[in-house]
C-alpha cells in the first residue's frame, strides 16, 4: 500500500489508466476481427467495417494505448484487406499469422497409410 500522498495519487491514475487502456484495446481487437471476418463474407460491406475499425486504432493511437508507429503499421495492413476485398483477392485464411500454414482447427487432408500385414 502507498504511504505517500505522492505514490497514492500514481496509484489513483495508473489503476484508471489501466482500466480505460484495457477497455480501448478490447474495442479495437474486436473491431479489427470483425472487419476482417466482414471482408471474408462480404467484401462489398467490408469497407464500411474495414473504416470502423481504423477509426478505432486511430482514437486508441492518439490515447496513448497503442505506438503511433504500431497505429500506422497496422491502419497500413487494413487498409490493404480493404483494396483485395475490393478487388475480390481474398483467400479463406488471409488473416492468419504463420504464412503458408493452415489455421488452428483446420481440417486436415489425411493421407492412406498402408495396410499392416
Amino acid at each position: 500500500m502507498a504511504y505517500h500522498k505522492s505514490a497514492e495519487k500514481r496509484h489513483r491514475q495508473t489503476t484508471k489508466r489501466n482500466a480505460r487502456n484495457t477497455t480501448l484495446k478490447s474495442e479495437v481487437r474486436s473491431a479489427i476481427k470483425a472487419a476482417r471476418a466482414a471482408a471474408e463474407a462480404d467484401p462489398a460491406t467490408a469497407a464500411a467495417a474495414i473504416k470502423l475499425a481504423q477509426v478505432e486504432l486511430a482514437r486508441a493511437g492518439t490515447k496513448g494505448v497503442f505506438h503511433k508507429r504500431a497505429v500506422a503499421r497496422r491502419i497500413g495492413r487494413l487498409q490493404l484487406l480493404a483494396n483485395k476485398a475490393a478487388r475480390g483477392e481474398l483467400k479463406a485464411d488471409t488473416h492468419h499469422k504463420h504464412h503458408g500454414k493452415p489455421a488452428k482447427g483446420a481440417a486436415k487432408a489425411k493421407t492412406a497409410k498402408p495396410a499392416k500385414k
